[in-house]
């Protein structure tokens, strides 16, 4: 695998589980799938939160969109059929990469794109439903 698409891919998912521990410190809790989370009601508590870092949590459709006040950062998590978080896709890590400002060498479109590829023909990114997850032989 392209070592800078295996950053990006670790960047993406290592934001994705800080936002989600902000999510269950603040008392949401994680659910078994997709259709259970869209389902689910946000705590009262949190729907307007200002505390500390995190200002703001917004569900959407499978997820939910964490706003982080001390940089501004707003990280978006989406659950798959199983709850899992770590599953992502081309769409997902570009836009990472631009709302983040991950600055590699991975700069364009089309780069990221090949690299992207490349790994899946390889056997590298593993399709599961309509996202990608690392293979087992690379995690």
């Amino acid at each position: 695998m392209d070592a800078r698409l295996r950053l990006i891919i670790e960047a993406y998912v290592s934001a994705i589980n800080v936002a989600t521990q902000h999510m269950q410190n603040h008392g949401i809790t994680l659910q078994a799938s997709n259709i259970e989370w869209a389902c689910y009601q946000l705590p009262e508590s949190v729907r307007s939160l200002k505390v500390g870092r995190v200002s703001m949590f917004r569900k959407h459709g499978f997820g939910c969109e964490v706003t982080f006040i001390a940089n501004n950062v707003r990280q978006s998590i989406d659950f798959d059929p199983h709850g899992e978080i770590d599953g992502f896709d081309l769409w997902r890590l570009s836009y990472f990469v631009k709302r983040h400002a991950r600055r590699s060498s991975l700069m364009s479109k089309a780069d990221l794109e090949a690299a992207f590829e490349q790994s899946v023909v390889a056997g590298e990114l593993v399709c599961r439903g309509q996202l990608y997850y690392l293979s087992a032989t690379l995690t």
